[in-house]
């Protein structure tokens, strides 16, 4: 049988080393064999990773008889890779034929692995906000969450607002709430910050944001315009 369960990060280089053991669990001799390790969708059983084992066995050196290895870039691992639970299976070539390498007395020819997320921060884009027109030129957006990446809402925080030639205010409120805020009203105030005249991109810093769960923006319009306000987390 395939022992422990073992896992894969994407995104960054992964190997794996692989014993081969006969039925008195001593190592046999593979130095001139080839395998080939091979991975499949848990759920579909469709085939993802089809590579060959590096040995490690020099037929000569004890302490490596039966030792190959799995290695993998993080181009055949990439961050897009679907994270959760695949098979595995090591066939042996032989002539113009795979066959399973082992098989246990319950005819088991499968291992399990997962694949998670590795050292490399998974990408989320930047959300534009949207803005409803009230009474007196002011312009209120709807609650955006602090927890788009789905890791807490202690991560980093960025805001970009596009202006041309804007005078007047922009306020930032936040709620504690586990639901999105109904109300402008239901929001504390954060910051305000103030522009005369302002063209281009402005990035806007928000501090102390780690127990507030949506963000809410208001700006009030005398002169110019804002084109857009992006935030991601």
């Amino acid at each position: 049988m395939y022992h422990g369960y073992a896992k894969l990060a994407k995104g960054v280089s992964n190997s794996i080393q692989f014993n081969f053991l006969n039925g008195d669990q001593r190592p046999i001799d593979v130095s001139t064999k080839t395998f080939v390790f091979k991975m499949f969708d848990y759920a579909t059983n469709k085939e993802v990773i089809s590579k060959e084992l590096d040995i490690i066995d020099d037929g000569e050196t004890f302490n490596l008889k039966g030792k190959t290895q799995l290695a993998l870039s993080g181009a055949e691992l990439p961050v897009s890779f679907k994270p959760g639970t695949y098979t595995y299976t090591i066939l042996e070539q032989k002539n113009t034929e795979l066959i399973p390498a082992y098989i246990d007395g319950a005819s088991s020819l499968h291992g399990k692995l997962e694949v998670v997320d590795g050292i490399i921060a998974r990408f989320v884009p930047s959300e534009e906000l949207i803005f409803l027109q009230g009474q007196n030129n002011i312009y209120t957006s709807g609650p955006i969450s602090t927890n788009r990446d789905g890791k807490g809402n202690n991560s980093l925080h960025s805001i970009q607002a596009y202006f041309t030639n804007f005078t007047g205010n922009l306020e930032i409120r936040g709620s504690l709430a586990n639901e999105a805020p109904a109300t402008w009203d239901a929001c504390t105030p954060i910051t305000t910050e103030s522009y005369s005249g302002e063209t281009g991109t402005v990035g806007i810093t928000v501090n102390d944001l780690d127990n507030i769960n949506y963000l809410m923006f208001r700006y009030t319009k005398n002169v110019g315009s804002i084109d857009k306000i992006l935030y991601r987390s």
